[in-house]
């Protein structure tokens, strides 16, 4: 009997604190039900609120959360707690204690790889971080604009994958929308080793598509399969460095 008492008095607490009105509706599952006035589930004393409970009837997206504690409640992904997304452009969690780098970044100063050549380098020499290409969603600036390119999938290279040829050459053919992109390959050997190659010239695309040849060096030819893994097109490449590079990898 004592056990069973225990259970009541907590329950009728709960109700209190809610708001919830007679048996109508559970307190504190994060979803206002029928009788309640308030219900955002998280346990939070000092939100402006009793605990279990929010001042709102407002759940647009249907997370649980309401404003403002949800920042933004037309995306049920965009609440507290929620996975932040690097790059993204958006503050999946609500939170600015979260490092995302969807606002500017101070400049990192950092490229893929000082061999590779050409890769819209502005010159040689200078500053440590010279305008080159920007390699999306790593949270680097290597463009040097005081930010990471998100990464737009509709505005993505597609690339056609060629098998290695005797003696090195590896050829990749591209079709893109019509404008000028940046290529840039790694190369991972089967023993794990990684290698940055570069397009020196930047190549316009066209309906027909488009063909570029590398050489690779020191590694292992054969049995090579390229994946594509992020990319994007500058359409006026003589404005600044271009937008993104496009980036494709290739793995035994």
């Amino acid at each position: 009997m004592l056990d069973v008492r225990a259970v009541v008095v907590l329950h009728l607490v709960i109700v209190a604190g809610c708001d919830c009105g007679a048996d109508l509706g559970e307190c504190g599952n994060g979803v206002l039900e029928p009788g309640e006035s308030c219900d955002d589930g998280n346990g939070v004393e000092t939100d402006d609120c009793p605990a279990n409970c929010r001042l709102s009837s407002s759940d647009i997206d249907g997370d649980g959360f309401v404003p403002p504690e949800d920042c933004n409640d037309r995306l049920d992904s965009v609440h507290p707690g929620a996975p932040e997304v690097p790059c993204d452009g958006i503050d999946n969690d609500c939170s600015d204690d979260t490092p995302d780098c969807d606002q500017p970044a101070p400049d990192s100063g950092a490229a893929p790889d000082s061999s590779v050549p050409d890769a819209g380098d502005s010159g040689a020499g200078g500053d440590a971080c010279q305008p080159r290409f920007d390699v999306c969603g790593d949270c680097e600036d290597q463009d040097c604009d005081d930010r990471d390119s998100p990464c737009d999938p509709e505005a993505s290279i597609a690339f056609l994958p060629a098998a290695p040829r005797p003696g090195g050459n590896l050829t990749i053919e591209a079709s893109a929308p019509t404008g000028y992109a940046w290529v840039l390959l790694k190369v991972v050997s089967p023993a794990g080793t990684e290698q940055w190659l570069g397009c020196p010239d930047c190549v316009r695309g066209a309906d027909g598509g488009f063909v570029w040849s590398f050489q690779v060096a020191n590694l292992v030819v054969g049995g090579y399969t390229v994946t594509f893994t992020q990319g994007n097109v500058d359409d006026d490449p003589d404005e600044g460095s271009p937008v993104l590079c496009a980036a494709i990898e290739v793995r035994p």
